[in-house]
This record gives C-alpha cells, sequence and structure tokens, in this order.
C-alpha cells in the first residue's frame, strides 16, 4: 500500500462517527494489526459477502511472524547440530 492511501485511510476515521472510530480502533489494538488494514478490511467485507471478515481474520502482526521465523531458525539449527555427521 502507498504512503498516500494510508494517509487517506487514516483520514477515513476523522469523518466516522465516534462509536465506529473507536471500534475500529479497538479491533486494530486488539488484533495488532494496522489501522489502514482494519477499515480496508471494512469496507472490503460491506462490498463483499465472500471477503474476509472481522470474525475470521486472525492474521499475525509482521513482528510476530519475523519472532516465529527466529525461533524456528533457531530450532532448526539446534536439531541440525544433533544430527550424526555423516
Amino acid at each position: 500500500m502507498q504512503t498516500t492511501d494510508i494517509a487517506a485511510l487514516k483520514s477515513i476515521l476523522n469523518h466516522l462517527p465516534t462509536n465506529i472510530r473507536e471500534a475500529l480502533e479497538t479491533y486494530a489494538q486488539e488484533t495488532d494489526l494496522p489501522i489502514e488494514f482494519v477499515i480496508e478490511m471494512a469496507i472490503a467485507s460491506f462490498l463483499d459477502i465472500d471477503a474476509v471478515t472481522f470474525s475470521d481474520c486472525r492474521i499475525e502482526s509482521p513482528g510476530r511472524l519475523r519472532e516465529q521465523v527466529e525461533t524456528l531458525q533457531i530450532q532448526l539449527a539446534a536439531a541440525k547440530a544433533q544430527l550424526p555427521q555423516p
């Protein structure tokens, strides 16, 4: 997503009723997703009933995914070290 797109999506928040804005912000915090992604997901689910919905979208944040990759790399290196050498 381009920077101008992100800014445009964030500016949408200023035009929403308080309860909707707070709900989107709360969801973004709970799921550790950027607010612009949550706004885009809300619009997509409104326009397309087959789109990802809030209830089934539990995406790991990029930071958590990096941590998982690092952990798996450490575990792999440890497992390789334990293998008998040919």
